[in-house]
């Protein structure tokens, strides 16, 4: 049986129903940058990523092992050292921070990016010059990061350019306060009030002074954390995720299965002939 020739009605309707698909983002400002194209853009649907909250149950703290003092605060990040994830700006609200917490200390967690080698070391060598080497600790790439949020009084993202922020999710799992850049999809998941704190990016003052607001207050931290777990829990759980992707499935098999039976109601006068035909060569 070979294929139909392309100019017939029925293959060229079945083709072109193909392309009629709903694209999935994983955050709505993903489609921005297509938002004139009203042909694809409406065809957008958002399906967030999700976090699996087992991970985050049993936690330890990673103080001990990275020779942090148990009685200070930590603040980190986590995330490729490169240009865009603003490891610049995270250094340069370091001093700021220390200025009102002189016994804080800083971790960067994660490797260096592919394409910014060298770049580490550049890191390293401003925290040095700006005398704060001694407070800030590069640990390189790490898989236990649900620990390295239990450990983190505030976590910071500082990204320049973010599509979604995943690692945020991670932070709010883990139950840890979040200060992060407005940019991408990062107002997306923190789109409730009290589950984090958003910045402008590459504005270390702004970042400085949300960061010394929750160092500060322990009962507003504290209540940051739980209630960003259960935003976490009820709009980004593996759970949610499977659930809308289902559902995005089943609208676009029921759209198959509608196109189909209206194909085969418009073209049934030619399905005779055509199964004559391939059966016949």
């Amino acid at each position: 049986i070979r294929r139909p020739p392309r100019s017939t009605p029925l293959y060229s309707s079945a083709a072109s129903d193909v392309y009629k698909r709903q694209l999935l983002l994983n955050a709505d400002a993903a489609g921005r940058p297509f938002g004139s194209d009203t042909r694809l853009s409406r065809k957008f649907v958002t399906v967030y990523n999700g976090v699996d909250l087992t991970g985050f149950e049993k936690t330890r703290s990673l103080r001990e092992e990275l020779h942090l003092p148990p009685s200070a605060m930590v603040v980190g990040t986590v995330g490729q050292v490169c240009p865009r994830k603003g490891i610049l700006d995270f250094l340069n609200m370091a001093p700021v921070v220390l200025r009102d917490f002189p016994d804080a200390h800083f971790l960067v967690v994660g490797r260096e990016a592919i394409g910014h080698e060298g770049y580490l070391e550049r890191m390293k060598q401003e925290a040095r010059r700006l005398e704060i080497d001694d407070r800030v600790h590069f640990t390189g790439h790490r898989t236990d990061i649900p620990d390295v949020m239990k450990t983190l009084d505030v976590f910071v993202l500082a990204s320049l350019v973010e599509p979604f922020g995943r690692v945020v999710l991670e932070a709010m799992a883990g139950g840890c306060p979040v200060v992060a850049t407005q940019v991408g999809g990062v107002p997306e998941i923190l789109s409730q009030p009290d589950v984090g704190i958003l910045v402008p990016p590459q504005d270390p003052a702004r970042m400085a002074e949300a960061v010394i607001a929750l160092l500060g207050d322990p009962v507003r931290r504290a209540r940051m954390g739980a209630q960003a777990r259960a935003h976490v829990a009820d709009r980004f759980s593996v759970e949610r995720v499977t659930r809308d992707l289902e559902a995005v499935y089943e609208s676009e098999l029921e759209r198959a299965r509608h196109t189909g039976r209206r194909i085969l109601r418009r073209y049934s006068p030619s399905l005779s002939s055509l199964t004559a035909t391939w059966g016949s060569r």
